[in-house]
Formats: C-alpha cells, structure tokens, sequence
C-alpha cells in the first residue's frame, strides 16, 4: 500500500489561509479608512485613492524584482506540492528486538511480521474473509497498512474495529511497543455479486471494539 501526506497538505492549506487573512486586512485597513490610525504604517499600508499602477511607480525600486522572486518562489515551491501528491511507499527497515537491557534478541523482515499478523486477523476475526498487512516504520514506531476483506453479511465496523484491535495487541506482544498508526481498506465481499465495492478506512494507533448490535 502507498500513502500521500497529509500533514504536508495541511501544514499548505494553513499557511495559504494566513497569507489570505493577511491580504484581507491589508486591503480592508484602506477600505474602511483605518490607516489614519497607524500613522507609523503609513508608508506600507494601501489608501483607498491608490491604484495598481500608483503603487508600481512607488515602489519601482524594488517591487519588480521582489515580484519575479516571489513568482520563481511560488512555481518551485507548486512543482514540489505536485511531485509529493504522488502516492509512495513508507519507508521500511529491519525490525530488531531487544530485551528491557537493550541487547539484540532477533532481527526479521516487516514482511514476515505482516504476513503473521494478516493470518492472525482471517483465522480470529469474525467477518473477515480475507487480509493482507504491510508493516513499515521501525520497531519503536511501527506503521500497520492492512487490506481487509469483509463478507458483505456481517457487521462491518465491528469486524474493522475488531481486526485492528487485535493488530494493535498483537504488536504490542511482538515488539513491546504501541503501533504508530494502523491504517485499514475495507473490502465488501459478496458471494451473489462479482463485484466489489471498496472503501477506505483510516485510523491512527488508538483503537476501539465494541459489540455489534
């Protein structure tokens, strides 16, 4: 499975609602008259006689140049949002155990650990038909990917809940650790239909079961 970051997006979407407030209250102090009030920001603040071309020709020194700066700035910062929309594989790395004094039990492949835990979740879980895990991160912030398929007849969100429930506890018996997060997509399985109807669930490291109702 690959993910997109959305703290990247998030960290986009804040900075271009701050900037946006800025030029809000930038254009709203000459609106409303209010730059009588800031006589020390007099000369940074816009007045509401003052046009586009005024202030090119007060700042004709340095507005051009700041402008194309600001542009070049804009195009590669664009460009580095864009190639990081593309989905990528976390990073992954050979899982060490050790015991409470630090010496070195065992090494295995995230694979094999993925490989046990989905088993784990098909042979114990009501409801689900079918699984696959990926696990990704290190062994003190382990990152669980898992691909559930859940028979259409059953309760599906306790058998989600269920399913990562049971890969929570089953790599805090593994690795002595929380899991970092635990994301899930959910298959619908239907024995009458060829088709499958798929959704995606995600979640962090906190999970929760409840019974079905």
């Amino acid at each position: 499975m690959r993910s997109i970051s959305g703290t990247k997006n998030r960290f986009v979407l804040a900075l271009a609602g701050v900037l946006s407030l800025a030029a809000a209250a930038w254009l709203g102090v000459a609106a409303f008259g209010y730059t009588k009030q800031l006589p020390d920001f007099d000369r940074y603040l816009a007045h509401g006689e003052t046009t586009p071309a005024m202030l090119l020709e007060m700042h004709a020194q340095w507005l051009p140049a700041a402008a194309g700066a600001v542009c070049l700035v804009a195009v590669l910062f664009g460009l580095y949002l864009v190639i990081g929309q593309a989905p990528k594989k976390p990073r992954t790395s050979t899982l060490r155990i050790s015991d409470a004094d630090g010496a070195l039990l065992g090494t295995f492949q995230p694979d094999v650990l993925g490989l046990a835990l989905a088993e784990h979740v098909e042979e114990q879980v009501s409801g689900i038909v079918g699984a696959s895990v990926e696990v990704s991160g290190t062994a003190k912030q382990p990152w669980l990917q898992a691909q559930l398929d859940v028979a259409e007849d059953a309760e599906t969100g306790w058998s989600v809940d269920a399913a990562r429930r049971m890969l929570a506890d089953d790599v805090r018996q593994t690795l002595g650790v929380e899991p970092r997060q635990i994301d899930a997509l959910v298959t619908l399985r239907s024995s009458r239909a060829r088709g499958n109807n798929s959704e995606a669930v995600l979640g962090g490291s906190e999970t929760r079961v409840s019974s079905p109702a």
